[in-house]
């Protein structure tokens, strides 16, 4: 049973045609910044799928975390730790992943690799030959997640030179912030039809044992629902400019890269990348604003004061 409700249309748990109704072409690859966040975004729909590839950006341990964070002694260690609780949680579902990529990037670092990460997307995307690619929107939530949106959307514009038919590029909802406040579970507006899934008792269940594996993440993640999952086609975006006017989300950390600078280190990229794509579309994106979620960003600050 689907219904639409204007600039959405919403289906009560993941039936055969629901999945249908997405229109996802095979083979299916995931692309996640981090370890948990293709849980958060996509674990219901993963979940219903016969097979799909998972590629991670980074293995979710910031180079200059503290010793002793979170109970762990090196960044390789928190690493290993996150790592195998990925494992438990691809473990809940019916079937596993087909294959399990890293590409080994640091945490925070994606947006000081755009170039090398493009490209290694690029050879990966060449030998599978995705009909749909899964990842992250432009939010300004997380520079890892805005990384992801960038090296996807570049690698796939690598791809309309080649002679398959172009994949499609599916987002999950992240999270973002506006005047402080942080929203989770919703996207920024865009022109883009949302389809979002109902989960049921089941896949909600299922859901919720796959993001209790992730143990050094269990405070930041009480933030996100469980309820529903969300996608709809990736919109154009211009990496060149602010995905939302005010403070982004990652803006309230020091965590060494700001929105002027991650869009420098986009740019660059770009005229890196322009000899092999050509230049990248650049339109214009609106205005966006959301509606607040309070009381929730400091689940974020006591997590990741932890680790800094």
């Amino acid at each position: 049973m689907s219904v639409y409700t204007g600039g959405e249309v919403v289906y009560y748990g993941y039936s055969p045609e629901a999945l249908k109704r997405l229109g996802l072409r095979e083979p299916v690859v995931l692309v996640a910044a981090h370890p948990d966040d293709e849980v958060l975004g996509a674990g219901g729909l993963l979940a219903s799928l016969d097979g799909f590839i998972v590629v991670h950006l980074t293995d979710g341990a910031p180079r200059r975390m503290k010793r002793g964070a979170l109970g762990f002694g090196t960044p390789g260690e928190y690493a290993a730790a996150r790592r195998k609780e990925l494992l438990n949680a691809l473990a809940c579902m019916p079937s596993t992943p087909e294959e399990l990529m890293e590409l080994g990037v640091h945490d925070l670092e994606a947006s000081q690799n755009l170039e090398e990460i493009t490209v290694r997307l690029l050879k990966i995307f060449r030998t599978v030959r995705p009909g749909t690619v899964i990842t992250h929107p432009y939010e300004g939530g997380h520079p890892d997640h805005d990384s992801a949106a960038f090296a996807v959307r570049t690698a796939l514009d690598l791809m309309d030179k080649d002679s398959a038919p172009k994949a499609r590029q599916i987002e999950f909802t992240s999270y973002h912030a506006l005047g402080g406040k942080m929203i989770t579970s919703r996207f920024l507006p865009a022109a883009s039809i949302e389809t979002k899934f109902i989960l049921s008792n089941e896949e909600r269940e299922r859901k919720d044992r796959m993001i209790m594996a992730f143990e050094s993440q269990s405070r930041a993640l009480k933030v996100f629902t469980t309820e529903f999952e969300t996608f709809r086609e990736a919109p154009e975006y211009d990496f060149n400019a602010p995905p939302h006017p005010g403070r982004l989300f990652y803006e309230s950390f020091d965590w060494g890269v700001t929105g002027p600078l991650w869009r420098k280190r986009a740019s660059k990229a770009m005229k890196a990348l322009a000899h092999v794509t050509g230049t990248p579309k650049r339109i214009e994106t609106p205005g966006q604003m959301a509606r607040p979620v309070q009381d929730i960003l400091e689940y974020f600050r006591f997590a990741l004061g932890r680790l800094f």
